[in-house]
């Protein structure tokens, strides 16, 4: 009980000094332009109210994370932008990163867990041609092993999206 206590308390104090770093806007991988060009856009991102917008800037940020940032870093920046913006339509998209990078860490259960929290609590959206949910079924059919498991997502992506498969 008391390394239980022990082990939340310093996820606790991990996660408040890595949301304190992107309030600032600094990532030790960033150079000092980046971090400067980081900081400004995550200044104007706190200011926007239109979700058109903020999207625009979120892949700006994104793209300069991309190179600097470990998939755990842009994973925290995420999750913290969908709780704190939790009316955001593209909250979606950005959780399907958090999914995708948890895949290619093979953090299997937690990507799993994503898009499942994406098919089942998020709107979907369109991005670049291709439907979030499509995706996100996609995605899982390739990791799921359970065959009953399958199966429940096989149904769902043939029913809704066999105009995009070969059944």
């Amino acid at each position: 009980m008391k390394k239980r206590i022990t082990f939340t308390i310093l996820i606790i104090i991990l996660t408040l000094s890595f949301t304190s770093c992107y309030r600032e806007g600094y990532y030790i991988n960033l150079g000092r332009n980046e971090r400067k060009v980081f900081t400004r856009l995550y200044s104007t991102l706190q200011g926007e109210e239109l979700y058109e917008k903020k999207f625009i800037i979120m892949r700006q940020l994104l793209e300069l994370l991309s190179g600097a940032a470990s998939n755990g870093e842009i994973n925290l920046f995420l999750t913290t932008y969908v709780e704190q913006n939790r009316p955001d339509p593209f909250n979606a998209y950005y959780l399907m990163i958090v999914a995708r990078n948890y895949r290619e860490d093979m953090a299997y259960p937690f990507a799993i867990n994503y898009y499942e929290r994406i098919l089942k609590n998020y709107q979907d959206i369109k991005y670049m041609g291709n439907s979030i949910h499509y995706l996100c079924l996609r995605d899982l059919l390739d990791m799921i092993e359970d065959k009953e498991a399958r199966i429940v997502y096989y149904k769902d992506i043939i029913a809704r999206f066999s105009d995009l498969i070969n059944i």
